[in-house]
């Protein structure tokens, strides 16, 4: 059986990106010096069910941010779903997360969302972000858990997954050292 191009390069970035672990970037605006932002990236979830693309891209991760401006602070979720075909994110219980068996749901946001078409040796796959925005203490409860559980919704399929182990401590350690 022959291994595709596209499967070698996503096994490398996989395994790079598990060897370096997430990044944290951290920006500030030169014209408002009160405002800092404090983004996770590169904590890739595990899926259970749903069809993902490839196209080069990890196939979905869940990052968080925290914002702060003039003391007050913002915090939210990243959802990056990378799919073959598109997933289409529906416009109310898009994303819901079982946390401890706490379930949260939330609805997506017009302003936040964006849809990426790539193409990779001729195959289109469909990058779709979003950006739900959270409070300080779904953010605490998250760092907190022991058990994360997902669920994607979108018009052509529903993806489900969950954070393993690292994910969660890594999200735990970006909590408790940027929490400003």
């Amino acid at each position: 059986m022959a291994i595709s191009f596209i499967q070698i390069a996503k096994d490398f970035f996989i395994n790079i990106f598990a060897i370096l672990g997430y990044k944290v970037l951290v920006w500030d605006d030169e014209t408002n010096p009160t405002f800092t932002n404090y983004q996770m990236r590169g904590n890739f979830a595990r899926i259970i069910e749903g069809d993902l693309g490839s196209g080069g891209n990890i196939d979905i991760s869940g990052d968080a941010y925290i914002s702060k401006e003039n003391d007050i602070f913002v915090y939210g979720l990243l959802v990056k779903c990378n799919v073959k075909n598109c997933l289409n994110f529906l416009q109310q219980n898009v994303f819901i997360l079982n946390v401890d068996g706490k379930l949260i749901s939330f609805d997506i946001n017009d302003d936040f969302y964006s849809i990426d078409e790539v193409s990779i040796l001729d195959e289109k796959y469909f990058v779709e972000i979003d950006r739900f925005l959270i409070d300080k203490e779904i953010m605490k409860l998250l760092a907190n858990s022991t058990n994360v559980e997902f669920k994607i919704n979108g018009e052509k399929q529903t993806i489900e997954g969950y954070l393993s182990n690292k994910n969660i401590r890594r999200f735990r350690e970006f909590y408790y050292d940027y929490l400003l």
